[in-house]
């Protein structure tokens, strides 16, 4: 018996009941207290499912209920079941915890927007994520371990030895060899962002090269999107991708609450950006996404106030169309990290002699031209992929799509 969801049901149909039969509200609490029974068998079952309650949580006495369900019928089950999710959670949270590691892992994915791309319908090629892609994907999530990692802890080559390369490839999400992988996730969801702003009948320039070249010199004046505005100051966004797991975690020595982690990134960007864009008469805005899909609070406010001012008055078009552009974002973001983390593990196994199961002989690197890269860990523009649908012209490396000449790039996303 779904005992909440019956209690919640026999509340609900509690006033109709008492017209046929009047006095049954009182006759149930005065049951409720001297333990015998109704003498009805629907009311016997009821209460008996309102004692289990009671015994779980002390404070769901038959009163109380009655009086949640006269407030808000809407609400009740939810009340009813809120301690064992708390329950549950604080069981997972003990077992977890002296796992820092595994802790923080679980604790990003528990953000709605971390498990968005699990929901995606594979109706469109960005929607849409290949079998090797969505099982590594899932490792990560789940922090289990990659059939293509040495159990036994190993220096990177990259030069990470403290503590080594752990089975569950959570150094790989933020390893520097092949960095270009890094590159082209972070430009595939900075183009994402960009085609969702187009979308949202917001101008929006890519790669900016002079937006702050009179304010910040020492950063080359490069910025990731500029968002034209009428009547306010252009908005200038850095899109940041950050691991769940700081290296203080991976090393066991302490663990930081999700938000910390995103908070740590939005200061480093401000500290860099923000005076500059100040005095340049620009808003800035810090985009920061986790390599377990969490995205900063900041990010999806400017996301729904880009949907309201598009969409006012239509509440579900809103809903729908945020949902959609989560997911994208997400499925993107998480489908860069998975390819590099599997690249990364090939390229460190053949420096350590030791063979893997799954994807030692899966092909080329995602999206290269050729697999030198993938069998010999050699970085060129050949391992670069396409990384968005922007109609984007310039001298830019092969595949990527972005203009990295002189000028900025106008971004031509969907309108």
């Amino acid at each position: 018996m779904a005992v909440p969801a019956f209690v919640a049901g026999y509340l609900a149909g509690l006033e109709a009941a008492e017209e046929a039969a009047p006095g049954l509200t009182q006759h149930l609490l005065e049951c409720w207290d001297s333990g015998l029974s109704t003498g009805m068998f629907t009311a016997d079952e009821f209460l008996a499912a309102a004692r289990t309650l009671f015994a779980e949580n002390s404070e769901l006495t038959l009163a109380r209920m009655m009086e949640w369900q006269a407030e808000d019928t809407r609400k009740l089950q939810s009340r009813l079941t809120i301690h064992r999710k708390v329950a549950a959670k604080a069981a997972v949270e003990a077992a977890l915890q002296p796992d820092m590691t595994a802790f923080a892992s679980y604790e990003g994915g528990l953000d709605p927007s971390a498990g968005s791309w699990l929901l995606n319908m594979p109706k469109t090629q960005a929607q849409t994520i290949s079998p090797d892609l969505f099982r590594q994907m899932l490792r990560t999530r789940l922090t289990i371990p990659h059939p293509d990692i040495n159990p036994t802890r190993k220096p990177c080559v990259c030069g990470h030895t403290d503590p080594g390369v752990d089975s569950r490839g959570v150094h790989f999400t933020k390893c520097k060899t092949l960095n270009c992988l890094t590159i082209s996730t972070h430009d595939a969801v900075k183009l994402t962002l960009g085609e969702f702003c187009k979308s949202q009948g917001m101008p929006t320039r890519a790669e900016v090269h002079d937006v702050l070249a009179a304010t910040a010199p020492e950063n080359n004046g490069v910025m990731d999107l500029v968002v034209d505005r009428v009547g306010k100051p252009n908005l200038v966004v850095d899109v940041t991708i950050t691991s769940n797991v700081p290296i203080d975690t991976e090393r066991g020595k302490r663990s930081f609450p999700k938000d910390r982690v995103i908070e740590l990134a939005i200061t480093r960007k401000n500290t860099k950006y923000r005076q500059a864009c100040l005095d340049a008469d620009l808003e800035f805005l810090p985009f920061v996404l986790t390599t377990q899909g969490n995205i900063c609070p900041n990010g999806r406010k400017f996301m729904r106030t880009a949907l309201a001012a598009r969409h006012p008055g239509s509440v579900t078009q809103q809903a729908v169309l945020y949902t959609y552009w989560i997911r994208r974002l997400v499925t993107c973001m998480l489908q860069g990290v998975a390819k590099a983390q599997i690249a990364r593990a090939v390229v460190n196994n053949r420096q350590n002699g030791w063979e893997g199961q799954a994807h030692t002989t899966a092909g080329p690197l995602p999206g290269a031209t050729s697999d030198k890269c993938y069998r010999e860990g050699t970085v060129d523009d050949s391992c670069y992929m396409r990384t968005g649908t922007f109609n984007l012209s310039g001298g830019g490396r092969p595949g990527d799509g972005i203009d990295r000449g002189g000028g900025a790039a106008q971004a031509a996303g969907s309108g």
